[in-house]
């Protein structure tokens, strides 16, 4: 990935930390994906895709989110 370059979470590299620069979402699922700590400026690193869900470790936690929710995270 170029340094500087915007895509959606479910297009990052396996393996590789990524930063969140915005998510383009509203509403409940907004709220929710807020309180998962998926918040701009927050370091992600995919780790699998499982069953059209993407494992993602954040801080000490690893969490399951669908590819729909991951299409909508923008990270660099």
């Amino acid at each position: 990935m170029k340094e500087g370059m915007v895509m959606p979470l479910m297009s990052a590299e396996l393996g590789k930390e990524v930063t969140i620069q915005r998510c383009q979402m509203n509403g409940e699922l907004k709220r929710h994906v807020d309180n998962l700590g998926l918040i701009p400026g927050e370091k992600v690193t995919p780790i699998a895709c499982n069953n059209g869900n993407l494992i993602i470790k954040v801080k000490n936690s690893r969490l399951a989110i669908n590819m729909g929710v991951a299409s909508k995270i923008f990270v660099s």
